[in-house]
């Protein structure tokens, strides 16, 4: 496992690589240096070195054939259940132009700072996010209850509407004393378990 400068040596960025065969305590070893630069850098205390790694769906996933994880990774639940223990967060996942496999990008950063106070505006997604606000809605939202009975009750004079249903309008108008009837009222029983009333169907 190998740690370097990120592409450019940019900010302070740093980037570990080289997961195959390696182990948990490399990582950690690592860690440490990043922490260690950050308590003699001419930053404030509160500001942090970014560490980034890129996994492949190969390095992530325990069903592979290959994997390249030590005995070590193994029993701590793979490289991914190591990240999150180490603070790193997932950020990405992309389609390598390389290799056309699915590849993961984990950041980690001790004091990430809000994406809610930007002296800019920004009109694009935050993070990993790739759809639209609408398009996410949309996905996310659950599907419109349907009708799954329907009974039709009439509405008396002095009594109000009655107890007993029936399953259709005609049978309804035909069941009912016309003489006391004032009208008929629909009742639909949603997918969602509510109920939705409709009175007058008579009109």
């Amino acid at each position: 496992m190998n740690m370097d400068d990120h592409g450019g040596s940019c900010c302070g960025v740093r980037h570990i690589y080289g997961f195959d065969r390696s182990s948990p305590n490399e990582l950690t070893t690592l860690l440490a240096q990043v922490d260690a630069l950050n308590r003699v850098a001419r930053a404030t205390p509160d500001s942090h070195r970014l560490v980034e790694v890129i996994l492949s769906e190969r390095q992530v996933t325990a069903d592979s054939g290959n994997t390249g994880w030590t005995a070590e990774v193994r029993e701590a639940g793979g490289w991914p259940a190591i990240l999150a223990a180490n603070g790193f967060s997932l950020v990405n996942r992309f389609e390598n132009a390389n290799s056309g496999k699915k590849c993961y990008i984990f950041h980690r950063v001790n004091n990430p700072l809000s994406l809610t106070d930007l002296p800019f505006e920004w009109a694009g997604p935050l993070g990993a996010q790739r759809a639209a606000p609408a398009a996410r809605a949309r996905r996310q939202a659950p599907p419109a209850p349907t009708v799954v009975q329907t009974r039709y009750h009439n509405v008396y004079r002095q009594t109000g509407r009655a107890e007993l249903a029936w399953l259709s309008f005609e049978h309804a108008s035909a069941g009912g004393k016309a003489e006391r009837r004032l009208r008929c009222d629909r009742c639909d029983t949603m997918s969602d378990g509510t109920e939705r009333w409709v009175e007058n169907v008579d009109r």
